[in-house]
Formats: C-alpha cells, structure tokens, sequence
C-alpha cells in the first residue's frame, strides 16, 4: 500500500512523504486499463500531531489513547522521549500502530522536542499534545475544519476544562478573536493553552519554532505567529487540561511569572523599535524600580500561583484549603482579581451575542431560518424539458462566488449537446437538473440554440474547464476553500499540483477519487463528512455526466457549499487530455476535435446526440415560427431577449418548465431520484462527458 502527499495549503506541494494518512488502492478506470472494486484515493489535510514525554506516568496512556480515538482519520503521531526514567519510555515501546512514531533523547526539555519534531514535520498542520492531559474525540476535526475555513488564521486553540484527580472544573473562557488574544498575551494573561494549539507548519517555522526558555517555550511563539497571521481559540471545550501538584507550572509559577514579563515587554521594545535587552538585564532593572511597583509585581505574581495552587486543591481531596487560597489570592491583589471579573462578563456578553470566530459563517440552522440571503441565480430558459441559464462567465463567477462566501449550498452544472440531450432524454434526470441552481451553456451549439429558440444573445458559452480555472483564481484571491472530488487517483495529484502552482495562495481543503463501484451507505456518509468538514465554499465533481449530477442533486441538502459539475476539466488542468484549438472551439467544432482523438469511445455518442440535438432544435424553431409575431428582431448585440413578444414568450416558457416540472415531481421518489433510475445511471458510466 503506498502512501500519498498532501500538497500546501500555502507553499507548493512537498514532494511525496512517507508517514501521511491519505492511502492509495491500486487501479485504473475511465477506459485506460481494466478497473478494480477497490480502486480509491482520499487525499485529506493531514495533521501531525507532536507529544513531549518525561516521566509522565500514570496519565500517559489516558493521554496517548485520546489521540488515537480521534474522529479524524488522516494523522501521524510524533512522540519525543526526552529522557524519562519512571516507565513512561517503556510504555511507549510497547505501542503498535503505524500512524505512531517515536524519538528518544535526552532530557533537554518540551521546547527541543518540539523543535526536533518540526523538522521531521511533513504534513501542512502540526498539532500539539501533553503527556498527561486528554483530548477530545473530535478536537482534531474541528480544529481542521476551522483552519480549512480560516486561512487567514494561522494558530488556533481550543477552551480548556481543568482535569483534576477528583473532579472536573469549570471550563476556561478565553477570547476568541484575534485582537483580544493578541492584547491579553501582550499583557501577560493566559489567552491560549499550549497543548490545545494546532497551527500551519510553514507559519510555524517561519518564526523558527518554539523559543527554548525553560519552562516558557510557547508564549514568545504566540506573539511572533501573532504578528503574521490571525490567532484564534475555538468556543468550545475540546480537552481535558489535567491539573496536579506535580506538573511544571506549579513547580515553577514565580519564574514562570518572570519570563512572561520579559517576553513581553521583548515584544512591546520591538514594537516600539527600541533596543532589545537580555533576561538579566531585564531582571535587574524590575529590581531597581519604585518600591511601590515592585511590592505591586511581587503580590501580583504571588497572587497568580495561588490561583493556580488553588485550583489543584479544589480539584482534589482539600476543597477547603482551595477556597481559603483563592480568597487569599484576592486579597493580595484586588487588581488583578478585578480585571478577571470585568474578563469574564464582557466574554460572557460575546458569547450571548453570537460574535466569535465562527460568527461570520451561517450555520445550516441559519439556512434552514431563512436567515441567509439567497444568491442571485441567473435566469433560464427551456430547451427541450431542460431549464438552461442565460449566462456567462462574469455572471457565473460572481454569483458561484457569492454562494460561497456565504456558505449557501447550490449546484451549478455545465452542459454540453450530449448532457442535454441525456437529462431531455431521461424524465427523472430532467426533473433534477430543473433543480439546479444554474445550469450552464457548456458547448457553443447550446449557446447557438438559446438564441435561436429564445432571442438570448450572450457573447460566449461558459465552458467548464475554463470557468473551473476563473473560479479558483478568484478563489485564491478571496481565500475561498475549494475541494476536488472525482477522477483517477494520478489525475487528482496531478490536478492539485498544477492548480497550487498556477495559484500560490489557493487554498485547497480536500482532494479524493471515489472507488468504481457503488459506495455503500457508510462509505457514502464518510464522504459526505468529509467534504462538509473541510469547509470548502466550491466542491468540483468530474465524476462524469449524468453520475455528478446524481451526486450532486442527492446530497445538495447536505453540503454548505457551491457542487459545481465541471466533467472532463480534470483530466484537461491535469494534462491527460488536449483542448481543443480555440478556432475550432469559437465554431463549434470541439466535438470533432475529441472525436478524432478518441473515435472509438465517441463516435456512437457524437452520431446519435447531435443527430437528435439537430432534430429538436429543426421542431423547437418551427414551432417558434408559427407561433412567433412578424417582428424585426433588434440589432443590438448586448441585449438578451430580442423583443417584448419575445420575451413574454420566453417567459411562458418557464412557466410552462415550471408547471411541467410541479406536474412531474411526483414521480420522484422520497430522496428525490427513483430507484429503477438510480440503478441504471448513478454508476452505469465512468467515463467523462
């Protein structure tokens, strides 16, 4: 079984690693060599997930087994042995599972280790674990999730639960946006739990990793990773942060404490363009300040730890003795205890009023309200029973767009003469593309056919490989997430690679081929997970006519984003297959373009559509002139309906599709496609149109 990449997220892809999750059954379909039931890919963002270990029983398995029950499939699992000697080195010897690899060195501290496991790092996300806390089983897929839909933001944590050895405490309520967080590190408050984080690998070693400094390895990290990109905590619990009297902080709270203040005011002297000092600088000029001051910072920090101590014996057997500390706490510092009050009633008011860093992302409930406005689809016109829109790329792009920015789920598909005339041909497949949201003039006949019958002048078609490619530059230029579903599995690789290298700062959330065979109805809900976890605002599907149609009409309801069915474009961006000439492509000409380079597969196809393609359009334009007025139509080219008769015609015409379409709905089964059709034509081809 051999392992695939995933490609960056924000660098062109790595080359091909040996330790990522997404895997590859050998095979091949669409007619170049006998297919197998199995063959698959799934190419997923991959997540390595790091773990530092010193002495770390008796929570180390609690820990290690958290992370192997993760929802998320695709991770590896990089654990650092930094000397232990209390049993924990031998418990993680024992492990039996490939997605697990383990270091060993000696004891030199998380910050190495971290360092170490970065630079075997070869997956876009790198996660971070402690020994002794618990994960919970969807922390990665959210997590990922939320950087799929946020490339803006290149840290993200999570709100935390203290794991004591009695009891569970309150959750934590740290800020959610950017700025608050920002602000709070800069004033030495704890705004992200280090082993909540997960952020992008190349951000991370943009800023050269964790600052080796004690016990402080993260909070100088924060800040430089806050500099170049959007920190963000998720507003919901997703691990269990265990709290006991043995752990590093509570051991080392006061210098702690003291680290924190250089880092920061570090961090302020450079954003001021001051002159940096060292630590023992740094130290003697807090010793040198007013008496005041430095009484005020040593209550402080003394109030600080305990807190924290306070908060081991409350979760534990001496509750008493906890309150008495954090009383104590108060009263050393009434500032400090203050500022948490007013923290936590302003946070409480965010929560309450829906801001966070989720609120600019409707929810499916949000759809369901009717809260999210409606994307404003281009209007159609019947050709043959089928609804095709009047549009062109401009038009398309904007609106295709539009939907995705707003997360709006809506299908797009382009058709070509041997599309149409299959969905006219088909009563069931008719009736689900009149569903659609937009079905495009994919071939210049179709186009040709829309002005003819209907006085529509549009100044081009909207080819699917070419609208494919306007998409995913706009997509990059606005990060919009994409997701890639369909093809062989050498033709999504190569497809992802091209598309990352023509546009650097695309943001890809997903690429898979699906297996050629029927996919069982686990399988299917595991794909459609995927796709909606991804955050991907546009999913292309080049599954195929009419087998993306298919798939795109039955799980519309499902997936917050644009489906738009763009066929053989894969194999085109891909470089499997040559386009056209544009000469030939402006006349109409593409299908005997294709014809002479595959005659064997085409020729019966191009013989009996276009055939019946010239046949309704010779009826549909007899009909029109018997019925039409005896009017000069405009000489304008820019115009779409070529006269007012003209248009209250074009107009009937899709009230007649609509009634046709009301009158026909109920011979679609419950889940909208019946079985006899789904049996012939879901799987019956994979072959591109």
């Amino acid at each position: 079984m051999k392992k695939i990449a995933w490609g960056a997220l924000l660098t062109p892809p790595h080359p091909i690693p040996e330790n990522t999750a997404a895997r590859e059954l050998s095979g091949e379909v669409n007619g170049m060599s006998k297919p197998t039931a199995e063959h698959s890919i799934v190419v997923l963002p991959a997540v390595t997930v790091f773990m530092p270990v010193y002495n770390a029983m008796p929570y180390l398995p609690e820990a290690v087994e958290s992370i192997r029950r993760q929802t998320l499939r695709d991770w590896s699992f990089l654990i650092v042995d930094d000397g232990s000697t209390d049993g924990s080195a031998e418990y993680i010897e024992q492990l039996d599972d490939p997605r697990i690899r383990i270091l060993r060195q000696p004891h030199q501290g998380p910050a190495v280790a971290a360092n170490r496991a970065l630079a075997l790092c070869e997956t876009e996300f790198f996660a971070r674990m402690d020994a002794d806390d618990v994960s919970h089983p969807t922390r990665l897929e959210q997590q990922l999730a939320f950087l799929c839909r946020h490339p803006e933001t290149g840290l993200l944590g999570t709100q935390i639960e203290p794991l004591g050895t009695l009891r569970t405490g309150r959750p934590s309520r740290l800020a959610t946006d950017h700025r608050t967080i920002l602000a709070d590190l800069m004033r030495g408050r704890h705004a992200m739990c280090n082993p909540t984080i997960m952020c992008r690998t190349s951000l991370l070693r943009e800023v050269g990793g964790y600052h080796a400094d004690g016990v402080l390895e993260d909070w100088a990290m924060f800040l430089s990773m806050g500099q170049r990109a959007e920190l963000a905590n998720l507003d919901r619990v997703l691990l269990s942060y265990r709290i006991h009297a043995e752990s590093t902080n509570n051991r080392h709270m006061a210098e702690l404490r003291t680290r924190i203040a250089f880092v920061c005011d570090r961090a302020r002297r450079q954003q001021a363009r001051l002159t940096q000092i060292g630590y023992d600088e740094f130290l003697a000029l807090r010793r040198v300040g007013p008496f005041w001051r430095r009484t005020a910072q040593g209550m402080e920090g003394h109030a600080m730890a305990q807190y924290r101590i306070a908060q081991v014996d409350i979760l534990g057997p001496r509750r008493l003795r906890g309150y008495a500390r954090l009383a104590w706490a108060a009263a050393c510092s009434p500032p400090l205890t203050l500022q948490r009050i007013a923290r936590t009633a302003r946070r409480r008011l965010l929560r309450r009023s829906g801001a966070g860093p989720d609120a600019a992302w409707p929810t499916k409930d949000d759809q369901a309200a009717g809260n999210v406005a409606e994307p404003a689809w281009p209007p159609k016109h019947d050709l043959f029973g089928v609804r095709v829109s009047a549009t062109d790329y401009e038009e398309a792009t904007g609106v295709i767009l539009d939907a995705a920015r707003r997360r709006r789920s809506g299908v797009v598909s382009l058709h070509a003469v041997h599309a149409l005339m299959t969905a006219a041909g088909d009563p069931a497949l008719r009736d689900a593309v009149n569903t659609f949201d937009m079905v495009g003039p994919d071939g210049q006949p179709v186009r040709w056919a829309l002005r003819l019958v209907h006085g529509v002048r549009l100044r081009e078609r909207v080819y699917g490989p070419e609208l494919m490619l306007r998409l995913c530059e706009r997509a990059a230029a606005e990060r919009v997430p994409i997701y890639l579903y369909g093809a062989l599995p050498e033709t999504i690789r190569a497809l992802h690679a091209n598309l990352v290298t023509r546009y650097p700062r695309l943001v890809v959330a997903g690429a898979e081929s699906p297996p050629f065979r029927p996919l069982s109805d686990a399988e299917l809900e595991q794909t459609i997970r995927r796709i909606e976890s991804s955050g991907a605002g546009i999913v292309f599907l080049g599954l195929g006519a009419p087998k993306q149609d298919w798939f795109a009409y039955r799980h519309r309801q499902r997936i917050r984003a644009v489906q738009v069915c763009v066929g053989a474009a894969f194999d085109f961006h891909a470089g499997n297959k040559r386009t056209a000439p544009q000469w030939m492509q402006r006349r109409g000409l593409e299908w005997l373009f294709r014809l002479c380079c595959e005659p064997r597969r085409l020729w019966r196809r191009y013989l009996m559509t276009n055939s019946l393609f010239l046949g309704k359009l010779t009826v549909a334009l007899l009909r029109r002139r018997r019925h039409a007025p005896h009017a000069p139509p405009p000489a304008s080219h820019g115009a779409r309906p070529v006269s007012a008769a003209l248009a209250a015609a074009s107009v009937s015409h899709q009230r007649i599709s609509v009634s046709a379409e009301g009158a026909s709905a109920g011979r679609v089964s419950a889940n909208g496609v019946p079985a006899e059709s789904v049996s012939a034509c879901s799987y019956s081809d994979r072959r591109h149109s």
